[in-house]
Order: structure tokens, then C-alpha cells, then sequence
């Protein structure tokens, strides 16, 4: 069984707040207004401004009283009612077609949740709060696991096929551009703080003597950065940047290994950061990836899927609305 998402909080809870859906069921309200009637299942106006309330003590510009606060609470209003209604048709659609929990699974779903609130005494105390009982909360996490069987039922077939795949490659090919990059190794020399012309001489002078040792036949480049380099951060690589985009670094730096072509550049560039021994080891152009290459994509098949998913629960959600009784007092 999936585990339950908890509060400690509220059981009046919000799926757009990132809380779960299920934990809205009402519990009997004797004396409650009745906000919606859905099928002749009621929902009740305590338990709308119960999440309100939630709501808006994690919200303070809820609180302001200004004109902005009170539309946003009417929106808010407008959605958690919503949520009530699509969460009171999903349920009825799982009674009718009759879908069975094992009694273990509710039970454990209750165990869990207790847990959360450490001893019985906290957990009913917390309840109570919410105007909530024990019975509730069970009912509350029995529904919660039918929507979730319902949702597994109504999209266990779907699927993403290389079809799919193709036709969102053909319609998004902007998303599969790679940008230009350059993989470069360099030599630091860097200015002491504060550095004077006679220090930045001095450094200079031996960033022309470095770029001689670099230029030498048969040198090794990276062997030369590994000794000499002021760039911690690749002293060990021997000064390999990797692969980077335009953009990644300093405008000197960047107009050097974009603008040049592969090999040891002939002269020092200077930076804000110091003296630069440069040497492009690779290129790429600016290319679009191929089909073949994106089909494998894992996480791209499971955002469509979840698009799938997500279709046709809403497409079930409004045919569910359609045929429904909905009366709103």
C-alpha cells in the first residue's frame, strides 16, 4: 500500500496546496450549512472554511483585509470547493463500480497516521481540534486509498509510444537544441590583492614565460597546469574547464575560446581574475538532437505519460460533472 502523505496540522487538507485530497472528507455535521449537494452527498460550508482557515494562517497577505486578500479568498473559496466536488464524484464512481479495500491496508493507512502525533492522547487531541473523531479519520484514509485504486484502474493501460514520442520531438524541436560549447584548459596566473604595477609585471612576466614553456614542441599542457596554475579549483584536471556554453564564463575569457580555433592560443588574455595561458582542446557547434537520440529519454516518457495520466483523469472528472446532480445553496 502507497503510505499516506500526513499533516500534523489539519486533516482539512488541499491537493494545489500540496496537501492530500482525500483528507477533506466531512465528517456528520448535524447543525452545518450545506455548501453543495453532489448526487445527494453533502458538502458542508464548515468544512470549506475549515482548509480556508488552514490556508490562511500559512498565508499572511490572506490576512490583510485589503481588496487584493479578499478576491484571493474568494478564488480560494471558489477552488476548495471545487476540490470537495471532484473528490465527492471520484468517490461515488468507486462505490459504483464497486471497488474493495482490504481491511489491513485501511488499517495500516490509520496506524501510520497516528504515528505521526506520537501517542493516542496527541493524535485525538489534534483531531478534536478539527472538529474531527477517530472514525473520521478511518473513513477519511479508506477514501483516499479508493481514489487511488480508481486512479490506478482507470490508467493502468496507458502507455508512451515511440509514436508519441516522435510526434512531441516534431512539435517541440526548439526544446532539443545544444547550444554551442567549447571545452578549454588553462593556466592561471593570478594578481596578489591589491597588487602593484611592479607585482602585476612581475606576474605578467611570468605568464609569458609559462605561454614559451606551453608553445614548446612537445609540451605537455596539462602536466604544465598542474604545476603552475593558480586555479585551484582545476590544478588537479590540469586546468580542464570541461565543456561550456557561451555565457559560463568572463566576456575577455569567453571572447577568447569562442572566437579561436582549436590548439594553444598565441598570447596571455587577461581577466579580472589574472593572467591566462589558454589552450581549446575541443568544439562543438550549435546542433538539434535527433529523434534517435531522445527516444530512449526515460524521464521524457514519464512526463508524458503523466500528461496521458493526467488527461484522462480530468477528461473521466468532466463527464463525472455532466451527468452529476450539483446543487450549490
Amino acid at each position: 500500500m502507497m503510505k499516506l502523505k500526513q499533516s500534523r496540522r489539519v486533516l482539512g487538507a488541499l491537493l494545489m496546496w500540496g496537501l492530500p485530497i482525500g483528507f477533506m472528507a466531512a465528517p456528520l455535521h448535524a447543525e452545518s450549512k450545506i455548501a453543495v449537494d453532489v448526487n445527494g452527498d453533502k458538502i458542508y460550508v464548515t468544512d470549506v472554511e475549515r482548509v480556508i482557515t488552514m490556508i490562511k494562517d500559512r498565508e499572511p497577505a490572506l490576512q490583510s483585509g485589503s481588496e487584493a486578500a479578499q478576491k484571493s479568498l474568494k478564488d480560494l473559496r471558489d477552488s476548495i470547493t471545487e476540490n470537495f466536488i471532484v473528490q465527492k464524484l471520484l468517490i461515488q464512481e468507486a462505490n459504483r463500480q464497486k471497488i474493495a479495500l482490504k481491511e489491513e491496508d485501511v488499517e495500516a493507512g490509520f496506524k501510520s497516521f497516528k504515528a505521526d502525533y506520537g501517542d493516542e492522547d496527541a493524535f485525538k487531541k489534534a483531531i478534536a481540534a478539527e472538529g474531527k473523531s477517530p472514525a473520521d479519520v478511518r473513513r477519511t484514509i479508506q477514501e483516499e486509498l479508493m481514489l487511488r485504486e480508481l486512479t490506478s484502474r482507470m490508467t493502468a493501460d496507458i502507455q508512451v509510444t515511440d509514436a508519441d514520442m516522435q510526434a512531441y520531438y516534431n512539435a517541440h524541436l526548439a526544446e532539443f537544441k545544444v547550444p554551442e560549447m567549447v571545452r578549454a584548459r588553462h593556466i592561471l596566473v593570478s594578481y596578489p590583492e591589491k597588487a602593484t604595477e611592479a607585482q602585476k609585471n612581475e606576474a605578467r612576466a611570468r605568464a609569458s614565460d609559462l605561454l614559451k614553456k606551453a608553445q614548446a614542441k612537445g609540451a605537455d599542457f596539462g602536466k604544465l597546469a598542474r604545476e603552475n596554475t593558480d586555479d585551484t579549483g582545476t590544478k588537479d584536471s590540469g586546468g580542464d574547464l570541461d565543456f561550456a556554453t557561451r555565457g559560463t564564463f568572463v566576456a575577455p575569457f569567453e571572447k577568447a575560446v569562442f572566437g579561436s580555433p582549436l590548439g594553444l592560443l598565441p598570447r596571455v588574455v587577461e581577466t579580472d581574475y589574472g593572467l591566462h595561458i589558454i589552450r581549446i582542446e575541443q568544439k562543438e557547434p550549435e546542433r538539434t538532437l535527433t529523434f534517435q537520440e531522445i527516444k530512449g529519454d526515460q524521464q521524457l516518457r514519464l512526463e508524458l505519460r503523466q500528461d496521458k495520466i493526467k488527461k484522462r483523469i480530468d477528461d473521466k472528472i468532466a463527464a463525472l460533472r455532466k451527468s452529476a446532480k450539483i446543487t450549490t445553496y
